[in-house]
């Protein structure tokens, strides 16, 4: 019989509790048995259901995230903590802790599906240390501070005054680096298709032949960029266009 490992979430946002319920449940041996709103629910109810698997945010009200997994470990009780968290910089903490891993706010399912089997390798007596932050994460050093992105979240680098507009699906950041030096830093589906654009090949849908050794590219969220004459032998060798 499958081994089947219970779960708890800590978030103080019950549509992030919700959602990652919700993204837990196709994996089959999972189960949640439990939530909690902040620290304190946190710490009572961990000790209560002694799940297998944590999910707990950083920051919330109460003890936070460290909190609670220094008072589960008095207890001699080891649950895989994964850290959860909006926070870059309370992520490279959480780097230093015996946790299993940690999530970036917002992640995919692909990022959640790397976290969960390295949890259960870990309750199997497999222990490995947390992931490093750039793994297959894109660094950000934005006016607001640093971001990390999943590399197939992003869609499209384009050149914006001084600035490059690093588009994501749930938003944009301004970088202030030159488009030849981003591009290095990139892997090989990310193809620059003009003087001031790269694109996500991953994020595209279609492409089309627009004339003129132009090619439209369409993207997953239903907009589009175009490439420039200098970049069409470089594209035909590349796409195939429709």
């Amino acid at each position: 019989m499958a081994t089947t490992y219970r779960v708890v979430i800590v978030d103080d946002e019950r549509i992030a509790r919700a959602g990652l319920r919700a993204m837990l449940s196709k994996y089959e041996q999972l189960r949640v048995v439990g939530e909690a709103r902040d620290g304190d629910d946190a710490i009572a109810t961990i000790k209560q259901l002694r799940p297998d698997i944590v999910f707990v945010d950083i920051r919330m009200p109460g003890p936070d995230g460290f909190d609670v997994l220094r008072a589960v470990r008095t207890w001699g009780h080891k649950p895989a903590f994964v850290f959860v968290t909006a926070y870059p910089t309370r992520a490279l903490d959480a780097y230093d802790t015996d946790a299993v891993d940690y999530l970036l706010k917002p992640f995919n399912e692909s990022r959640l599906s790397r976290t969960v089997h390295r949890a259960i390798r870990y309750l199997r007596g497999v222990h490995e240390r947390s992931e490093a932050p750039r793994d297959d994460r894109l660094l950000l050093r934005t006016r607001d501070g640093i971001v990390f992105l999943d590399m197939d979240d992003v869609t499209t680098i384009e050149v914006e005054r001084n600035y490059l507009r690093v588009r994501t699906p749930s938003g944009a950041y301004l970088v202030r680096q030159t488009l030849a030096t981003f591009a290095s830093e990139l892997p090989s589906e990310f193809l620059r298709i003009s003087r001031s654009t790269i694109v996500n090949l991953a994020r595209v849908r279609a492409v089309r032949r627009l004339g003129g050794g132009r090619f439209a590219f369409e993207l997953a969220d239903g907009s589009s960029v175009i490439s420039s004459r200098r970049y069409q032998r470089e594209l035909r060798a590349i796409v195939r266009p429709t």
